[in-house]
């Protein structure tokens, strides 16, 4: 449904619908539909609420909430021409996000919000279109099918221009694809971490799991057309500039064999993603057990009554490690860096029928909930990461507000550890909160409290044949090894 649909709903549907709503984001829905501002001041101004998943009451009082839907219900049931506001003006998008938040935003932030929710026109269009003729060995190899490749093949099909992906495995997705241990998700909420001109998918979660996301990029890849363009199972193995002919030549190897490609254009969309971090620990190569990186996590691994080693205690082994502690025998995590790890209430739940029917069809309800979303997780923490030169506590915290996020992880940490204090000791990093990047609670701090897992803090001297040896002469043995060690994230351009 498009946004400047002018669709009327069904009255039962749509009031089965509003009572699952956002307040915020539903105000911001009516003054679209109706043009009047009245909805951005009191009594429906909502309270601040930082949250990523916010009340959706919107701290609004129940007389208020009543007849804010009453009126909803109204408007969007009865036919009209459709929104009267499609792009709201810089002044009129400033009140809109400040009203929406219950607090300021500064106005330089109007353009660009107006162009990420899709109120203005981002995409690029000729001014004359080309003839055919002038586009001939103007064709663009893309090496990668996963969110940059899909993304840019959109783009390109939309302007007329010819493009061939190369992908060397079965579908698209690319890290999506190729990582599927146990637990693994997005850790940035759906409607924010989605492309911003593919919002109507309907998620079933706000933060979603990994075969979610796969299915969203392959619908992706099928609604903006570029499947039909992708070759798989193909990989670009060398290239040249042919200067005389302007053009690349390029090496690709396939189902078929190898072959020779030419192309005006050569672009990587090879991802930071895409390559595992190879482990460089003494002794790695004589482990005699099974060993992997979380990215190839094997299909058939049966990790009951093991006896299981994981290194590492980023994100993906925040994600795999309470997903997998109930079923083994022992788990044992060596970690290198404690980490800040903040709690997200809702994190797991699902998105209500109602919700869901209203971020898919009511107009302008997608993008206001999106702009929720990317406020609270990305702009709205800036000023708390800014250094304050005059703050007095510098090694725990940037600055006052800072300080305050510090406390309130700490907070949960120690409720979450109340009876292990040398477990409370050894999780506390040393620097300050959104120092590295903040990881999303999904029960680490209650699975270490398990009898069966250990945090091991020693620095690891050496691996042999049956399990860890770390620097306090202590030898763990392991019958299962997981690398969850991260990715080589800046040699991008070294795997063409």
């Amino acid at each position: 449904v498009s946004k400047r649909s002018n669709t009327t709903y069904d009255r039962a549907t749509l009031s089965g619908a509003i009572r699952d709503a956002d307040l915020r984001v539903l105000l911001m829905s009516l003054v679209h539909q109706t043009g009047d501002t009245r909805w951005l001041e009191p009594p429906y101004t909502p309270c601040r609420d930082v949250r990523l998943i916010a009340d959706p009451s919107a701290g609004l009082p129940e007389a208020v909430q009543s007849d804010l839907r009453a009126h909803a219900i109204d408007v969007f049931s009865q036919s009209s021409s459709g929104p009267v506001i499609t792009n709201p003006d810089d002044s009129l998008m400033i009140r809109m996000m400040s009203a929406c938040l219950g607090e300021a935003v500064p106005p330089e932030y109007a353009p660009a919000m107006r162009d990420e929710l899709g109120f203005t026109d981002r995409d690029i269009h000729w001014s004359k279109p080309p003839e055919k003729a002038e586009l001939a060995g103007r064709d663009v190899l893309i090496v990668g099918a996963g969110v940059n490749g899909i993304v840019l093949g959109a783009k390109l099909g939309q302007l007329g221009i010819g493009y061939t992906i190369v992908e060397k495995n079965k579908d698209v997705g690319g890290t999506w694809l190729e990582n599927s241990y146990p637990g693994c998700g997005v850790d940035t909420p759906n409607h924010a971490y989605s492309l911003s001109f593919g919002q109507r998918y309907r998620w079933s979660r706000y933060f979603s799991l990994r075969d979610e996301i796969q299915d969203y990029l392959e619908c992706c890849a099928t609604e903006f057309g570029v499947r039909s363009h992708i070759r798989f199972q193909t990989a670009l193995t060398g290239t040249h500039w042919i200067e005389s002919d302007r053009c690349w030549e390029s090496e690709l190897e396939g189902p078929n064999g190898k072959e020779r490609f030419r192309s005006g254009f050569l672009v990587s969309a090879i991802g930071q993603f895409n390559q595992p971090r190879k482990p460089t620990i003494p002794g790695c190569e004589t482990f005699q057990g099974e060993a992997f990186h979380s990215a190839h996590w094997p299909a058939e691994l049966d990790l009951t009554n093991q006896r299981v080693s994981i290194i590492g205690t980023g994100a993906s082994a925040m994600q795999i490690v309470p997903s997998i502690a109930k079923q083994v025998e022992s788990l044992t995590i060596y970690q290198r860096t404690p980490q800040w790890v903040r709690p997200i209430p809702g994190y797991s739940e699902s998105i209500p029928q109602g919700a869901q029917w209203l971020l898919e069809k009511l107009p302008y309800y997608v993008e206001w909930f999106r702009f929720t979303m990317l406020w609270r997780y990305g702009d709205g923490l800036l000023p708390y990461l800014r250094k304050d030169p005059d703050w007095p506590y510098p090694e725990r915290a940037l600055n006052r507000v800072n300080d305050k996020h510090r406390q309130e992880m700490v907070d949960f940490m120690s409720d979450q550890l109340q009876d292990h204090p040398d477990l409370a000791a050894r999780s506390l990093p040393d620097y300050p909160a959104y120092g590295k990047r903040i990881l999303l609670d999904n029960g680490w701090y209650r699975a270490l409290t398990l009898p069966q897992v250990h945090l091991i803090t020693d620095p690891i001297n050496h691996i042999t044949a049956s399990g860890i040896l770390t620097t306090d002469n202590v030898h763990r043995s392991t019958d299962v090894l997981i690398y969850a060690i991260g990715f080589e994230m800046m040699q991008m351009a070294s795997r063409l």
